[in-house]
């Protein structure tokens, strides 16, 4: 779940050497100034999380 999303506390504890998907999708918004990817990478993490979301409460909430 981290690597979806976290992308300050990584780069404030650790410098940010790991490869996450939070710091991928700012490096390209602020450093690359690549817009479109930066926004790809956004809904494909979106369209997953909200999959995982799904199959979770179609599943009655249960340890799976």
């Amino acid at each position: 779940m981290p690597s979806f999303g976290a992308y300050v506390t990584p780069a404030i504890l650790g410098g940010n050497k790991e490869g996450l998907l939070g710091s991928y999708i700012v490096l390209q918004f602020l450093s690359a100034r690549n817009g479109p990817v930066g926004s790809a990478v956004s809904v494909v993490v979106l369209a997953v999380m909200l999959v995982a979301t799904l199959v979770y409460f179609r599943t009655g909430g249960k340890n799976l």
